[in-house]
């Protein structure tokens, strides 16, 4: 076990390593970059488990591999190299508790806060800006709330800003719907907990997260929004906006609003 969590942690690296080279080659042909990171956490779990549950490749047995030269037995080369690693089965067994221990934590958590994300508009007041349906909240938002059922939730003081920034910002809102982004989201964060260990897992659910941001932006100005009005209105919104973390949203770290500037 405790081989196959390096080893998986090893795989990990290069499938970040590929995955940020993708995304570099995909934003130089203004294309979607955000599935090249959940694949990347997909087959961070699935090559290492194909490896580990794999039956050996059958091969044709030579003497003189497994005969002993001089004082020295060559290693049978058949073995894997994940089983030549020798660790006490005590360790093992503590590891693979520990393992899933995280798992089932960080699964109970994620479906407890999605689902109070996804009931919390519920509580706000229902209300029609500039011809959608919205939820008003006290202060969270523009995001979109809810995997299921989606719906677009907007800070109160939004109501009071110039039509124009209404109108980009609920623009975005709609295209995150569109293009299922909380179910996107929702998926890589599963899969991230999966191995709670495993810190690359978590940086490419922020890579993952920031990608969804980007290709958003990108699918608002390719409908025709104006870019010094929707970076004005990113930058207006930034001062004031507060959401959930795993929340399509169009307030971000200042990193990644540079990033989008």
């Amino acid at each position: 076990m405790i081989a196959w969590m390096v080893y998986l942690l090893a795989v990990s690296v290069l499938l970040a390593v590929a995955a940020r080279a993708a995304e570099a080659a995909l934003t130089l042909h203004v294309r979607p970059v955000r599935y090249v990171w959940l694949a990347a956490l997909a087959a961070g779990l699935l090559v290492p488990l194909v490896v580990r549950v794999a039956p050996a490749p059958a091969t044709t047995a030579i003497v003189a591999a497994s005969a002993p030269v001089g004082n020295v037995v060559l290693p049978d080369v058949s073995r894997s190299l994940l089983e030549r690693v020798s660790v006490p089965r005590s360790v093992e067994r503590a590891a693979f508790a520990m393992w899933l221990a995280g798992a089932v934590g960080a699964w109970a958590a994620l479906l407890v806060w999605f689902f109070v994300v996804g009931w919390a508009p519920r509580r706000w007041p229902s209300n029609s800006l500039d011809g959608e349906d919205v939820r008003v909240s006290p202060g969270s938002g523009p995001a979109v709330f809810g995997l299921v059922r989606p719906s677009i939730v907007v800070p109160r003081w939004l109501l009071d800003c110039p039509r124009e920034v209404r109108r980009l910002a609920l623009q975005h809102e709609r295209e995150h719907i569109a293009a299922r982004d909380p179910l996107l989201l929702a998926a890589g964060a599963f899969l991230a907990a999966l191995t709670p260990w495993n810190p690359v897992a978590w940086w490419l659910m922020l890579r993952l997260r920031a990608a969804v941001e980007l290709d958003c932006d990108r699918r608002v100005l390719r409908r025709g929004a104006d870019v010094r009005a929707y970076g004005t209105m990113l930058l207006g919104i930034a001062g004031h906006a507060r959401s959930p973390a795993l929340s399509p949203a169009l307030n971000e770290p200042a990193a990644l609003l540079e990033r989008r500037i």
